[in-house]
């Protein structure tokens, strides 16, 4: 089950993170953000109704951008990192550590070939809507990636029946459409929590 707070999260045994690519979309403005909200408010806000969040190369922080997002998410949020061209091996390990706890991962399109501080997922080459990935260094929790595109909710719902049927084990979901509404983001929310996870 996914939960709003700190207190429902630490009383459960199991709950299902979900999140989108990103959270500083143009066509989020005025369907989920309120109008007004600074831009660096965002993250807070996103978070009070998501529990992770694929961080994309283009949003990729400074030191001071690491501090201050984890500090505007519940001790229960998750970052995935998007892995950027990587020009200083060092820079990029040192962040990951920055983030502590609060990171659940790096999503890759090939392994990085560094030692980095958290699971590394490498995305498969395959075109499917859904998949269920492992992490490459060690043991961790499954992350499955989906892109929605115009799948209606009964597909949907087939698909996290197929993701539970594959594992009991799945940790996070994230929705990676690059255009991904507010309202699909939503529905699917509402569709994981009908469903139980």
């Amino acid at each position: 089950m996914i939960h709003d707070s700190d207190a429902e999260a630490d009383n459960s045994d199991y709950g299902l993170r979900l999140g989108a690519y990103g959270w500083q979309h143009q066509h989020w403005l005025r369907q989920f953000y309120p109008e007004g909200l600074p831009q660096d408010w965002r993250l807070d806000y996103y978070a009070n109704e998501f529990t992770a969040v694929m961080v994309p190369v283009e949003y990729w922080p400074d030191k001071y951008d690491v501090e201050q997002w984890c500090e505007d998410v519940s001790s229960r949020f998750r970052f995935y990192l998007q892995l950027p061209s990587i020009s200083n091996v060092q820079d990029f390990a040192s962040c990951c550590k920055d983030f502590g706890s609060f990171l659940a991962g790096v999503i890759c399109d090939v392994g990085p070939g560094i030692e980095l501080p958290c699971p590394v997922y490498v995305l498969p080459d395959s075109e499917q809507p859904v998949k269920l990935l492992t992490a490459v260094n060690g043991k961790a929790p499954l992350l499955a990636i989906i892109e929605l595109g115009d799948a209606d909710l009964r597909q949907q719902r087939k698909w996290l029946d197929n993701l539970h049927l594959q594992s009991d084990e799945l940790a996070a979901v994230l929705l990676c459409d690059r255009n991904l509404s507010i309202e699909k983001l939503q529905s699917f929310k509402t569709l994981v929590e009908l469903m139980g996870f």
